[in-house]
């Protein structure tokens, strides 16, 4: 449970990060 819970926070942390790009990008 602690494994998955890692991934799924890494997981949301890559998103956020590439959300963060995409904005960079777009502005």
């Amino acid at each position: 449970a602690r494994r998955h819970q890692n991934c799924a926070h890494r997981i949301k942390m890559m998103t956020n990060i590439s959300t963060r790009i995409s904005e960079k990008w777009t502005s």
